[in-house]
């Protein structure tokens, strides 16, 4: 059952959030004919959203490179349960790496990809470069948090984290 109305219209969706500075949104039946116009409309410049608020969403069929475009810009994100496949995790990734994000608190509680869904190993290393940082409940390898750790400097904008829940591979617990 949708949290929706059936039949609504996809791009009255994404103008309704024209003016919005803070949206939540949880629904676990939102269709992703809905998710592409708020996200398309999120991603263009002139969007005042500037929080977003993502709760029991399936973002895995949003394409990835409008996932990225989308959620970096954004100043405050929180995914709940958001189902992030390794490309969208990459792409989000590689924007914050490469300055073409606006992140500064970013909360990710058992959004990544998990340990059998994994397409690699995740480049934790640009999350040192948002102010506000929290992992619950992700899948994350020894490899992954050491290289994290160690893009750590004092030239980073990285004041506050919280890592918690992280279910350790087998093979990697002592």
């Amino acid at each position: 059952m949708s949290c929706l109305p059936a039949g609504l219209n996809p791009q009255l969706v994404g103008e309704a959030r024209t003016g919005v500075e803070d949206l939540e949104l949880g629904c676990n039946s939102l269709p992703t004919n809905l998710l592409i116009p708020l996200l398309t409309k999120v991603s263009e410049v002139g969007s005042n959203l500037k929080k977003l608020s993502l709760f029991d969403i399936n973002l895995a069929d949003v394409p990835a490179a409008l996932l990225a475009s989308a959620l970096t810009r954004m100043v405050w994100l929180v995914l709940f349960r958001t189902r992030l496949t390794s490309a969208q995790v990459a792409a989000l990734l590689e924007a914050i790496d490469q300055g073409d994000s606006s992140i500064e608190e970013l909360g990710l509680i058992g959004s990544l990809p998990t340990e059998g869904s994994r397409t690699g190993p995740l480049n934790l290393k640009p999350l040192v470069k948002v102010e506000e940082l929290v992992l619950y409940n992700n899948f994350h390898t020894q490899q992954e948090l050491v290289d994290f750790f160690a893009a750590m400097s004092e030239s980073m904008k990285l004041r506050k984290l919280e890592i918690r829940g992280m279910p350790w591979p087998a093979e990697e617990m002592m």
